[in-house]
Order: structure tokens, then C-alpha cells, then sequence
């Protein structure tokens, strides 16, 4: 071992250069206080884990959302099950996640009476304060969804069966709007002219073929 400063061979254990006074640090003993500090920051990086972002938790709860209104707006057209499928499956994962991200979220900058009432907050009250409310507003966009596709499709059909009955100067259709769900995909609905005059018609969907038909009601 030599000296840092001046080069003087020093002996094994030695501590104070004897020929510039330096202080010698023990190598050995450097190399284990920088070994523990890499294993302690390697052990903090592995019990603090994955934790959550404000955009994550946003993020999440969009995609949830959007689950929910594709899901509610397959099962009711009877179409693309696989996508509810995956949908449901992805929404589960994402619940399962709220617990955490709500603690990550938390603990960041959260006054510390709301940290403590959080944890006194049993699970299952946790995710419905947290995802009920999503899960409602997606169901309610997926059933509407599904009567505003065909309410404006219907417009043209409408319009077409105007001209067939009445020539070139038949009045066109401006706005539908289903009054009754029959179930099987059939609906009732009013069709508004530009002229004023309102049609009764019934609506019907075929999700197989994505088609829709309309007729004047009886």
C-alpha cells in the first residue's frame, strides 16, 4: 500500500503517511461501506416497488370507464364478446389495483388525518367510493351509445323512404328519436321532418350483418 500524496510505501494497517502526515484511508474499508451502500439502495428500490402516479391513477380510471361502455355496448347489440371479455378481465386487474394506488397516492402529499382515515377504510368501501361511480357513468354511456347510433343512422333511412312514397319533394328527415326498447333489438321511435310532421316508425337492428332497417309503424 502507498501513500496518495507523496508515494511512500506504507505498511499493512497503516492510518498516517509517516513522511507527509496524510491520512490514509483503509481500501478494504471503503470498499465495504460502498458495497452496503449499494446493497441499501438496492433493498429500498425492491420494498418500494411499482407505485402509482397521479396520471397512472387518472389513466386507470379512463380505461376503466371505456371498459365499461364497450362492454355494456356489446352485450346490448349481442356483438364482439371477446372484447367483453378481455374488457371485464382488465377491469378486474385494475380493481384489484386500487388499494395500492390509493396508498401510494396518499403518501405523498395527503394531509395526515386523511392518511389515517384511509386506512381505517375497509376494502370493499374503498373500491366503491373509488370505482362506483365510474362503473355507473360507463354503463350509462354504453346503453345510450347504442340508442344515438341508431337514432342517427335512422335519419337517412327515414329520408329515403320519404322519397320512395312521395317523389323528390318529400319532405327529409332531420331527427329520430326511439321512445321504446322492445328488447330483441327492435325499438320504437319518432321520426321529425323538416316540414314539421313527426312519423311513427319502428327500428330494427341485426348486430350479425351491423344493419339497420326501419319501417313505418302501424
Amino acid at each position: 500500500m502507498f501513500c496518495g500524496k507523496c508515494g511512500k510505501q506504507l505498511e499493512d494497517g497503516a492510518t498516517v503517511c509517516p513522511e507527509c502526515g496524510t491520512t490514509v484511508e483503509n481500501e478494504e474499508t471503503v470498499s465495504v461501506v460502498k458495497v452496503e451502500e449499494v446493497k441499501t439502495e438496492s433493498e429500498e428500490k425492491g420494498k418500494k416497488g411499482f407505485t402509482f402516479d397521479w396520471w397512472e391513477a387518472i389513466l386507470s380510471v379512463a380505461i376503466f370507464t371505456y371498459n365499461m361502455y364497450a362492454i355494456t355496448y356489446n352485450l346490448i347489440t349481442h356483438t364482439g364478446y371477446v372484447h367483453v371479455v378481455i374488457g371485464i378481465a382488465i377491469n378486474i386487474g385494475i380493481i384489484c389495483s386500487v388499494p395500492k394506488m390509493v396508498k401510494d397516492l396518499l403518501s405523498r402529499n395527503a394531509p395526515q388525518k386523511l392518511k389515517e382515515l384511509m386506512l381505517r377504510v375497509k376494502k370493499p368501501v374503498l373500491l366503491s367510493v373509488v370505482y362506483v361511480p365510474f362503473f355507473i357513468i360507463g354503463i350509462v354511456l354504453g346503453y345510450n351509445s347504442v340508442r344515438w347510433t341508431l337514432e342517427k343512422e335512422s335519419v337517412e333511412l327515414v329520408s329515403k323512404i320519404a322519397h320512395n312514397m312521395y317523389g323528390s319533394n318529400a319532405a327529409k328527415c332531420r331527427k329520430v328519436k326511439i321512445d321504446e326498447n322492445l328488447g330483441n333489438n327492435l325499438y320504437n321511435g319518432t321520426a321529425y321532418l323538416d316540414n314539421g310532421n313527426e312519423i311513427d316508425i319502428c327500428i330494427s337492428y341485426y348486430p350479425e350483418d351491423d344493419k339497420i332497417e326501419v319501417s313505418l309503424a302501424d
